[in-house]
């Protein structure tokens, strides 16, 4: 019925019309998901809604079970669904246990300036990874020495800040290679095929050139309209939007950061960028970049500019939606969720309110929360039975980690001292693996 692909809603609607008066608000949550998919744009979001949608229908014939599961539109959606998963790689995952390993490594020296290995960002990046490639064997070797086993995944983690060069950020070619170079240098070998890695995260920023206003002051200064140039009707010149008499100007208006969190699992990779800057992210709250070709290359050094598409960006995110390319990544069918530092205790309507993944809650099975001064608190967005779980670099370092409903003994931990890396590795497990139903 869906051979080649989920259909087009409207189609849906119609195929299911018997259920629509006595379905309630399940079957409305699945044709929002069916929508969903169509607009996804990224392979990660499609896993993301196609994941939701299998859930769905779970809760669904839980309801209805004599009535939906021997329907021929759900069971071929059922199938169709079960296929993209698989063209998509996010199989059922095979992991009944889980144990996580927060590398406990400071992100800042004792004079509070930015850590890095060199001052030149090539051989700061290449250092960073090396170091921490030691430190992922260490961990390995561990776990080896303790009973490892296959069906336990084991989840590293470094924090908030590791890769950021002596200017406060690195250029986006050097945070492109990085996951690159941790694969070469072993990260995709077999050894590690039960393994997630969460590189901690890396800075990267660019010069945002904009037309403004040389009178306003932000964010009103970026109010510009196009309107016909009266010497020459042919062309547009820039017009204030607030007083047309005000003067213009196009230039560098600040230098747009993206801090972005690393991931890779075998071949999958992905990367969640920060929503919320904190005011202790850069500082005096400036990045340097350089700007310019060959001999005419600059260093210039600018107010920072928040991510395009973050809540505290000018330009609006096409989706609000989380799974859309937020901070939901679906990989081995395990639901996850990320959120780093500040995105922890903000969302895009309060800040301190309750963090950027709390309405996904009843989806995520492991929050992950790399950060560089923040601590889980209260805010355990996830399953019951979900871990959530931060790895800090500020100070010495630290991780900690919280079951929701958890009740008995602490969860087991031990420290591990990394060989030719600093700070130390906190184990923490193994834990069963949460479910989402």
């Amino acid at each position: 019925m869906y051979d080649q692909d989920l259909p087009k809603l409207v189609q849906w609607k119609n195929d299911t019309q018997i259920f629509r008066k006595t379905a309630g608000g399940v079957i409305a949550k699945i044709d929002a998901d069916i929508d969903n998919y169509q607009k996804a744009f990224s392979n990660m979001a499609k896993r993301n809604v196609l994941n939701s949608l299998s859930q769905l229908i779970v809760s669904w014939e839980k309801i209805q079970y004599s009535t939906v599961s021997g329907h021929v539109a759900v069971k071929a959606l059922k199938e169709i669904i079960a296929k993209k998963l698989r063209e998509l790689g996010a199989l059922a995952h095979k992991y009944s246990q889980v144990t996580l390993i927060g590398w406990e490594r400071p992100c800042s020296t004792m004079t509070g300036d930015y850590f890095r290995f060199v001052d030149k960002d090539s051989g700061d990046q290449q250092g960073k990874c090396h170091e921490m490639m030691h430190a992922i064997e260490s961990a390995r070797n561990n776990l080896v020495l303790n009973g490892d086993n296959d069906s336990t995944l084991k989840i590293f983690m470094a924090p908030e800040f590791y890769f950021r060069g002596a200017k406060g950020a690195y250029s986006y070619d050097l945070v492109a290679d990085i996951i690159p170079t941790m694969k070469k240098l072993g990260t995709e070998n077999g050894i590690y095929e039960h393994w997630l890695f969460v590189f901690g995260t890396a800075v990267a920023a660019s010069e945002d050139t904009q037309t403004f206003c040389t009178v306003c002051l932000p964010p009103n200064n970026l109010k510009i309209k196009f309107v016909k140039d009266p010497k020459n009707p042919a062309k547009t010149i820039p017009q204030c939007m607030n007083n047309p008499a005000h003067a213009t100007a196009e230039g560098s208006y600040g230098n747009e950061v993206q801090n972005v969190a690393l991931i890779q699992k075998g071949q999958d990779t992905h990367m969640v960028v920060k929503e919320y800057v904190s005011g202790i992210d850069y500082k005096a709250d400036q990045v340097t970049v350089t700007v310019g070709q060959g001999k005419s290359k600059i260093d210039q050094t600018n107010w920072y500019v928040p991510p395009a598409g973050s809540s505290q960006s000018r330009f609006v995110s096409k989706f609000k939606d989380e799974r859309m390319g937020g901070g939901i990544f679906t990989i081995d069918g395990i639901t996850f969720g990320m959120e780093i530092c500040l995105d922890h205790s903000h969302t895009s309507a309060t800040p301190n309110s309750g963090g950027r993944l709390a309405p996904y809650a009843d989806t995520i099975q492991i929050l992950l929360i790399p950060s560089f001064g923040m601590t889980i608190g209260t805010g355990l967005y996830c399953v019951n039975g979900g871990i959530v779980f931060n790895v800090d670099g500020q100070n010495a370092g630290s991780s900690d980690l919280k079951v929701k409903g958890h009740v008995g003994p602490p969860v087991v931990r031990r420290d591990v001292a990394p060989q030719k890396a600093s700070g130390k590795l906190g184990v923490w497990g193994p834990l069963t693996m949460p479910h989402r139903i």
